[in-house]
């Protein structure tokens, strides 16, 4: 019985597009015996505030796809300078 869904093109397009936006990140799939299933999660470091995060899914593109969507989405906080006389 085949636990992962096969990997498709797709899964390589998000992987590389996931690639352009951040230097580390690592895949992995979980599953327990009995399951008809099981899902990948991905944890990555978002580049604009340097913190790791962790996401899942059902499929790669799926899982990879929210890892791009948090990275873009973060805002950064404005860099508030003093006026000096």
């Amino acid at each position: 019985m085949a636990y992962m869904k096969p990997l498709v093109p797709e899964d390589l397009d998000a992987l590389n597009e996931l690639a352009e936006l951040t230097w580390a990140w690592d895949l992995h799939y979980w599953t327990e015996k009995g399951l008809p299933h099981g899902s990948f999660f991905l944890r990555f470091r978002n580049p604009q505030n340097n913190t790791q995060y962790r996401v899942d899914g059902y499929t790669v593109t799926e899982t990879v796809n929210k890892a791009i969507v948090n990275i873009k989405t973060i805002d950064l906080p404005e860099l508030q300078i003093p006026d000096y006389p």
